[in-house]
């Protein structure tokens, strides 16, 4: 079974692109806690719904869950073979509190938090959808940005 669970940091800005066919991807790096606390970085990447969603909701520094595929993969530069490993992105997790999100990245934040709101039927942007603190909460998957 090839399954990878990450939760870490995203350590890179991203920039979502798109493929001639007109697939969206986007590549990132998660900072993971490694042996003796030290830091490994996790290349990642994700397409179609979930790269716009990484992009549009999660900034450097962000924390993250993710879960995929490791993929493996080479490519020659200057006479050289150059072997990558790369996780694709099958679920993600939300980690970040709206409060830590605003924190962490002034710009877009609050704009990408209010829509999100706004995409789960949230009309005035100011109620938290999930403050009824671990009660069950009616919301249909059509209401979910992602």
């Amino acid at each position: 079974m090839n399954l990878v669970s990450l939760y870490g940091r995203v350590a890179n800005d991203m920039e979502l692109r798109y493929t001639n066919s007109g697939k969206a991807v986007v590549q990132f790096s998660i900072a993971v806690r490694g042996y003796n606390d030290k830091s490994n970085f996790i290349h990642c990447q994700a397409w179609e719904k979930r790269a716009e969603t990484i992009a549009n909701y999660f900034h450097k520094g962000s924390r993250i869950g993710v879960t995929g595929q490791l993929v493996s993969g080479r490519y020659d530069k200057d006479g050289q073979t150059h072997y990558t490993q790369d996780v694709v992105v099958n679920t993600l997790d939300f980690v970040d509190s709206k409060q830590e999100s605003q924190r962490g990245n002034n710009s877009g934040v609050d704009d990408a938090a209010e829509r999100a709101n706004n995409q789960i039927g949230n009309s005035n942007g100011k109620r938290d959808p999930f403050e009824n603190n671990g009660g069950q909460i009616d919301i249909s998957d059509d209401d979910l940005p992602f």
